[in-house]
């Protein structure tokens, strides 16, 4: 709590925990977590597949616990935003399947989960320009930021564009699976997505996990930050030509 500001906002386990959808101050927060344990008995929270973009962390956390309303074993993956100024955490945003482990519906607005996806199936149906259709000219955000070029401080709709156009050039897609949506307040959601791909320079096989979260208005998608492990990714992408080059030396 010493590393949590004064002004604290957010969602931390909404709709499970009373209170948690709408966290107005460090109070608030404090007293969230104070009650969890009437409510769950945590066996594991393991957070993982961890990801920065300026002010911004976010991560996965593997949950096993005790729903005690019901005695029910949960075992769930959540999606986690956190926001970071002067070495505070003044936003969190920690969310969880509430559907799954209540039954109720997220206490937050799905529309930018449905919007996302209505695009998502554009997009992987093989109608890209559906998906860009969706898109607002004041996009911004960072796509693959590290791993494609000039995606890491992507500014508008057109240079969104370009990335995208330019992807086919440097890899080649296997798989790309999105799951875990979930929706946030303020017009936000995320999900993950589990990518498998050909890197084209070495002919490596890749595969990675990222983060998304997209922001949505006026039904159009005019945030997005698609993170992946730009370390573990660029590694696995020489692979390919060390191997090429054992071959060639052998």
């Amino acid at each position: 709590m010493a590393g949590c500001s004064e002004d604290f906002k957010g969602s931390v386990l909404g709709g499970l925990i009373p209170g948690g959808a709408d966290i107005k101050s460090k109070a608030d927060f404090a007293a969230v977590m104070g009650s969890i344990d009437k409510h769950m008995e945590v066996k594991k929270f393991e957070p993982c597949n961890w990801r920065g973009v300026g002010d911004d962390v976010m991560f996965n956390v593997n949950w096993v616990f005790v729903w005690k309303a019901t005695g029910k074993e949960i075992e769930t993956t959540a999606l986690v935003r956190k926001v970071v100024k002067d070495n505070l955490i003044c936003e969190k945003y920690h969310m969880l399947d509430v559907e799954a482990i209540t039954g109720e519906k997220t206490p937050h607005d799905d529309t930018a989960v449905k919007r996302v996806q209505e695009l998502l199936k554009e997009f992987m149906e093989g109608r890209p320009e559906g998906y860009m259709a969706g898109v607002a000219d004041c996009f911004k955000g960072s796509v693959l930021g590290g791993v494609l070029p000039d995606a890491a401080d992507i500014k508008s709709k057109d240079e969104f564009m370009a990335v995208m156009g330019g992807m086919d050039k440097h890899m080649e897609v296997k798989k790309f699976v999105p799951y875990n949506f979930r929706a946030l307040p303020n017009d936000d959601m995320m999900f993950n997505v589990d990518w498998e791909f050909v890197w084209k320079e070495t002919g490596a096989v890749v595969e990675a996990t990222a983060i998304t979260r997209k922001v949505v208005k006026d039904n159009m998608i005019c945030e997005k930050w698609h993170m992946v492990d730009v370390a573990a990714v660029k590694a696995a992408c020489e692979k390919g030509a060390v191997a090429a080059d054992s071959a060639a030396a052998a």
